[in-house]
């Protein structure tokens, strides 16, 4: 028995150091975060220092404007026009243990290195993939907000950053939840799918102030590429600029890059102009990592650190996103 052991473990051994290795470890779990990336990119992701309270100031009606001639009296009655939104601020952390046992087979200060790197990369994707998945979830409990709250399918009922939308007409975001019996259908020379996305694109767009970003699942992105590949509607484009890495190769509509996201609702399609939603990040908490201490178990031969992110999914402007629900 002893010889069969002592076998193997030189068996290891041996495989060991003929292997090649490179310094690099590879996530075969997560997903690319394709809405966090697109919100980091220029101007979509704010960073503040401190608060609980996130405060979105708001201007949403005009003065009165009437003619006149001679000594006419004129209305001097001004409406209030001027509101604010509220948001609180949400908090989502991850931990990284380093058991005893890690730490004396990692004695050496490579081996330290590359441990420490290791539950760095794992804890910032846990992180990410969480909040990646929770922008497009709904909000419960002390999540933070998703797009399924700031772009409801019902968007004159409830509250959003503490303003009711059943009273306010002009806070509610563009949704059409007919059903579309099928994204990819062709109704004469027009595509179901892509006659229902021209419509909320236009209702949530101004003149020049228009969508700029499409998000959807891998069905029904995948769909839209072999309407725009098949049919002439659009080519493949570089997305608005064309410099970044995120749009090259994506499809464009209208515009507007069109992003997969695994995260996004089956059946939903939603846009949004991003001068009006924003990723509101805590500067002291922007993904950062608190000092390792002592494991608080009983008996626990751990060091303990958290890798914490206070942030929030905002918006001053739901009049400018829309979803489309309801599609097969």
């Amino acid at each position: 028995m002893a010889a069969t052991a002592q076998t193997r473990n030189w068996d290891v051994a041996w495989t060991t150091s003929m292997d090649v290795h490179r310094k690099r470890i590879t996530d075969n779990i997560n997903n690319q975060n394709t809405t966090l990336e697109t919100m980091r990119k220029s101007g979509r992701v704010e960073v503040d220092r401190g608060g609980r309270i996130i405060r979105e100031d708001l201007y949403y009606a005009n003065g009165t404007m009437e003619w006149m001639s001679g000594r006419q009296a004129v209305s001097t009655d001004e409406p209030d026009g001027v509101s604010a939104a509220f948001f609180e601020t949400r908090y989502a952390v991850v931990p990284l243990v380093i058991s005893w046992t890690d730490q004396q087979e990692s004695a050496t200060s490579d081996a330290a290195t590359r441990l420490l790197a290791t539950k760095t990369i794992q804890a910032r994707n846990t992180l990410q993939a969480g909040i990646n998945a929770a922008m497009w979830a709904a909000q419960s409990d002390k999540s933070m907000l998703g797009f399924q709250d700031i772009l409801d399918t019902t968007p004159a009922v409830g509250t959003l950053g503490g303003i009711n939308k059943a009273n306010e007409s002009w806070w509610r975001n563009i949704a059409d939840t007919s059903s579309t019996p099928n994204w990819n259908n062709k109704t004469g020379d027009v595509y179901d799918g892509l006659g229902v996305l021209g419509d909320v694109y236009n209702q949530a767009s101004d003149g020049n102030d228009e969508v700029t970003d499409i998000f959807t699942g891998l069905t029904l992105y995948g769909e839209t590429q072999v309407i725009l590949e098949s049919t002439g509607y659009a080519r493949l484009t570089a997305g608005k600029g064309g410099t970044s890495k995120i749009d090259a190769g994506k499809p464009a509509f209208r515009g507007a890059t069109m992003h997969k996201d695994r995260d996004v609702p089956s059946g939903r399609v939603y846009g949004i102009n991003s001068k009006y939603f924003k990723l509101k990040v805590q500067r002291g908490a922007n993904f950062a990592k608190t000092p390792f201490v002592k494991g608080d178990a009983a008996g626990q031969l751990a060091r303990v650190s958290f890798m914490v992110a206070g942030l929030q999914l905002v918006t001053n402007n739901p009049r400018r996103g829309f979803v489309i629900s309801g599609i097969t």
